[in-house]
């Protein structure tokens, strides 16, 4: 290649086991099976080595005509915090990729496939729209770069992100995360839509994106490590949500206990007014473990309290 500037490709290979690690959904009957993460994230990783295997085939042939590097990654410990990618960005600190490309949970195509961090530099929209005229999908895009994967390891050492999600569903997180429900065709469409994104960005020995820092950042919300526990797990594709939409709760926690459902969103929690997730973040900062306090969620359009006892993680 004749840049310096190189492109990394990446996805997180971790799930569950058997849902003794990070905040599993199984159901009482479900408790102790293997989690299989065909959605999140075996699609991910599925992704990434595709296209590792498809530029390694092509330099079979022929030499590659990009001009930048392009390195691919599987993370370990996302689940935990993303600790794998983490770990990687401090060991080799003056490793400086001009962009990150994520993929977790591509595998579930319905309406959209949303390419979330678009606000991590200016030209990610342009980019992405001019794809969009040649492929088969219906793309949403969303701004916020600090999100619970990857990518956020990426855009708090630096450089621009954007990550590549089909959405939470009723399987996240549990055994039911099956093979047989992954949309393979769509997978498939999406992982092309990596690769013109990548050559977009490679093709030019210059620069194709720059860094922009978000003014929200200053709030630094790190992974998912948090001090207290609620068991509640965000719907991720939160943009144009006025507080926090929720996509499950995991067994027997705290606000599974309290009775909160999927679909709905926390609006109050704490006596704290929450309009999004780094609202959330410092209000339970704030919460005292094994102290009943009350959470407000609007469910169907209609506001609803609910008793909720917050528990110290282990």
């Amino acid at each position: 290649p004749q840049s310096k500037e190189s492109i990394v490709i990446g996805a997180h290979g971790d799930h569950l086991g058997r849902g003794d690690v990070g905040n599993s959904l199984a159901k009482n009957n479900e408790v102790g099976q293997i989690h299989y993460g065909a959605d999140d994230n075996a699609s991910g990783v599925a992704g990434v080595l595709e296209l590792a295997h498809f530029y390694s085939q092509k330099m079979k042939v022929a030499p590659l005509t990009i001009k930048k590097r392009i390195h691919f990654a599987v993370w370990s410990g996302e689940e935990l915090g993303n600790l794998g990618s983490s770990h990687f960005l401090k060991k080799h600190s003056k490793f400086k990729p001009e962009a990150y490309i994520n993929m977790d949970m591509i595998g579930r195509y319905k309406q959209n496939i949303y390419i979330q961090g678009v606000g991590s530099a200016n030209e990610w929209r342009g980019l992405v729209e001019k794809l969009a005229l040649n492929s088969p999908l219906s793309i949403s895009v969303e701004s916020d770069p600090y999100l619970p994967t990857d990518s956020m390891s990426f855009y708090l050492a630096g450089v621009p992100t954007v990550s590549f999600f089909t959405g939470s569903h009723g399987e996240y997180h549990s055994p039911r995360d099956t093979p047989d429900l992954v949309n393979f065709e769509k997978t498939s469409d999406i992982i092309e839509l990596v690769k013109n994104l990548s050559e977009e960005l490679a093709g030019s020995s210059q620069r194709v994106v720059q860094y922009k820092k978000v003014a929200t950042e200053e709030r630094k919300l790190q992974g998912r490590g948090f001090r207290v526990y609620l068991g509640t797990v965000p719907d991720y594709t939160q943009e144009g949500v006025r507080g926090v939409r929720i996509s499950g709760t995991s067994e027997g926690s705290p606000a599974h206990k309290s009775g909160l459902k999927e679909k709905d969103i926390i609006i109050e929690f704490n006596k704290l007014k929450i309009e999004n997730m780094y609202d959330l973040v410092y209000a339970l900062q704030a919460a005292l473990p094994s102290k009943p306090t009350t959470i407000k969620v609007l469910r169907e359009n209609k506001e609803q309290e609910f008793q909720i006892v917050p528990m110290l993680k282990e």
